[in-house]
């Protein structure tokens, strides 16, 4: 190990131009991946909108609580 650690050295620009085509060689590979190889994903959620007419916003909030936290009991939800 310790003559690669020699050549290193003493070959800087040698080092220099391994390392300059290895970043080369991983860019053109990222660049030549295909799409389905990175899926594009859609999280799902749902929106609570509480309408009711004439109301104070202090009763339309309480209600759009209320409703939230009735929607929290579905399987799979994790956040509200």
């Amino acid at each position: 190990m310790w003559h690669l650690t020699n050549l290193s050295v003493r070959n800087r620009i040698v080092t220099l131009v391994v390392a300059l085509l290895l970043a080369g060689a991983a860019i053109w590979a990222l660049l030549g991946l295909k799409v389905e190889l990175m899926p594009n994903i859609d999280f799902p959620y749902t929106t609570v909108v509480t309408v009711y007419p004439n109301a104070t916003r202090t009763l339309s909030s309480r209600m759009s609580v209320y409703r939230s936290k009735r929607l929290s009991g579905i399987d799979g939800q994790t956040r509200v």
